[in-house]
């Protein structure tokens, strides 16, 4: 469809540079020249009705002229189409204050659109923004070496010498918006690969875990803030920024992505949640990172050798025949068992015994125990640490259990974290609510509880199926909580989770709770003459009394 002549003589006096242009879109003529000067009327007139020339271009460069190029043929269906314009328009609109008076907008022949302005900055013809899984850029500029068809469809019932020169500001808002709409898919971070192959001897790597448990706009709130969320992304802008927009977090993958330098953070490549912590936390060193990552539990644990100096003759010095068995552990394990008790003059059989509570606890519901072909059980124990009061109940039980403790510890703080900013989320109106990225309920993934009621019990283990562990100091208080709340109740609901099996709780005071199968190890210290106390003929009956292992060996205290 070529543009008449008459309008094309009219752009030629509007000091406008025009080329006759094939069907295929290639110049009809050598063109270079008028990149810089227009085309005189006479010549123009001549190369007008040659053949080839299916179609009038308007030279794009050409004083200042610039143009965005927006090809909506990427997208299958027309729903599609109009969803991508009026977003980007919208957008648009927001950024830039009178952006309908400052801007030509033209509709073209192929579902697509021409935004036209003029800069003293226009550069060549670049993509700026490619969607995911295309391959066809939908947002072009048309600068140097560039030139768009004339239509007559004009968006705002502007035409062609309407077009104004435009502000360096407004024109960098108008590309930083259309680069929202951009897709990076690839890490491109030489450091990043060459880290990854350094530590292959674990299973998940520590930057791997992190990025996994850890929602970005945690790490990056108190430095951006939100200007927009569109379909897939929301877009940001740094705190004190003057551009609308600094980058944006994709929805999918979670990462961020800047087009701004001025932050600590690489600009144009995908950023992580690892990445973001490690110029936030160690200046971009990655590998010191990844290490106090690890440090911090995340990853799984790197297998080592024991250490040399501790050998199995050493043992057998320090050991009596009457002590816990520890040759039933790894020999790692005895080593530690064995330096704890020789450093902290910690008793042997409360080390090894709070061990098994800990492997309880980790095997949780992901394995049984087969007796013999029928006979299955799970690896529930509720072990009893007994001695008299200053033998070093609780710190022997601590040596032992703080590795899952200190995880513990970071899934509370984890989940306080997440609830405060999910009761934000939920407390905006509807329309903040667009603006901000959705932040899901949080689930409550600790695992070790001690001085808790049987319904908040059961909402923790609904959350993890695993198992959830119980950890009292004075084990006496825990029993005397059984029927704190109901005559009975409560003790013959653990005494159906120390038999894994299925509970139903139903309380007017609480939500209902359903367990599966309940898994609960129990470990906790208590004096000889209070254990005493609890065998009761009660207790004897229902069987509470000979499902604890007590372990209480013949210590003196120094």
């Amino acid at each position: 469809m070529k543009a008449e002549l008459n309008k094309c003589l009219q752009l030629l006096k509007d000091g406008f540079s025009l080329i006759p242009v094939r069907e295929d879109k290639r110049p009809a003529v050598k063109w270079t020249r008028y990149q810089t000067e227009a085309m005189d009327e006479d010549t123009f007139i001549n190369l007008y009705d040659i053949p080839t020339a299916q179609g009038i271009g308007i030279v794009c460069g050409h004083k200042g002229l610039e143009g965005i190029d927006v090809d909506l043929k990427v997208f299958t269906t027309p729903v599609e189409r109009d969803e991508f314009w009026r977003e980007l328009i919208d957008l648009l609109e927001t950024n830039i204050e009178n952006f309908k008076e400052k801007f030509v907008i033209v509709k073209t022949r192929n579902a697509g659109y021409h935004i036209l302005y003029r800069n003293k900055n226009f550069v060549g013809n670049k993509k700026i923004a490619v969607l995911e899984g295309m391959t066809s850029a939908v947002i072009e500029s048309r600068g140097r070496g560039g030139y768009l068809f004339i239509y007559d469809k004009f968006v705002q019932g502007k035409s062609y010498k309407d077009i104004k020169e435009i502000s360096d500001e407004d024109r960098e808002i108008l590309w930083d918006s259309c680069r929202t709409f951009n897709h990076e898919v690839e890490i491109k971070d030489i450091q990043i690969r060459k880290l990854e192959k350094t530590h292959n001897e674990a299973d998940i790597t520590p930057w791997a875990d992190y990025n996994e448990k850890t929602d970005i706009w945690s790490l990056i709130s108190s430095e951006f803030s939100i200007v927009k969320k569109l379909r897939n992304k929301i877009c940001i802008k740094r705190h004190g920024a003057t551009s609308p927009h600094s980058g944006y977090i994709f929805e999918n993958s979670r990462c961020m992505y800047l087009f701004s330098t001025g932050t600590i953070y690489p600009h144009e490549k995908l950023l992580t949640p690892f990445i973001i912590y490690t110029y936030q936390k160690h200046n971009g060193d990655f590998h010191e990172s990844a290490r106090d990552l690890y440090l911090q539990g995340y990853g799984s644990r790197v297998k080592k050798d024991p250490p040399k100096e501790l050998i199995t003759t050493e043992k057998k010095e320090v050991l009596n025949v009457d002590d816990f068995p520890i040759e039933i552990f790894p020999e790692v394990i005895q080593n530690y068992i064995i330096e704890v008790h020789k450093s902290l003059n910690a008793s042997i059989d409360y080390l090894g015994s709070s061990l098994l509570y800990v492997l309880s606890l980790c095997v949780g519901n992901s394995m049984k125990i087969q007796i013999k072909n029928g006979w299955i059980e799970a690896g529930v124990l509720w072990i009893a640490i007994v001695g008299r009061a200053g033998i070093g109940k609780s710190h022997n039980i601590d040596a032992m259990i703080h590795p899952l403790a200190d995880i513990n510890k970071r899934e509370i703080r984890r989940y306080t974290n997440q609830l405060k900013d999910y009761i934000e989320w939920k407390d905006l109106d509807k329309e903040d609510k667009k603006y901000a990225p959705e932040v899901e309920e949080p689930k409550k993934t600790q695992f070790i509880v001690g001085d808790i009621t049987i319904e908040s019990f059961f909402d923790y283990h609904e959350q993890n199926p695993n198992g959830i562990g119980i950890f009292r100091d004075e084990l006496s208080g825990w029993i005397k909580d059984l029927n704190k709340y109901r005559q009975g109740s409560d003790l013959e609901t653990y005494l159906s989770c120390w038999s894994n099996q299925q509970i139903i709780l139903t309380r007017k005071t609480a939500k209902s709770a359903y367990v599966d199968k309940a898994y609960v190890p129990i470990i906790g210290g208590v004096q000889p003459a209070i254990l005493s106390s609890h065998y009761t003929e009660e207790n004897k009956d229902n069987g509470f009394i000979d499902r604890w292992l007590l372990c209480y060996p013949d210590l003196q205290i120094e």
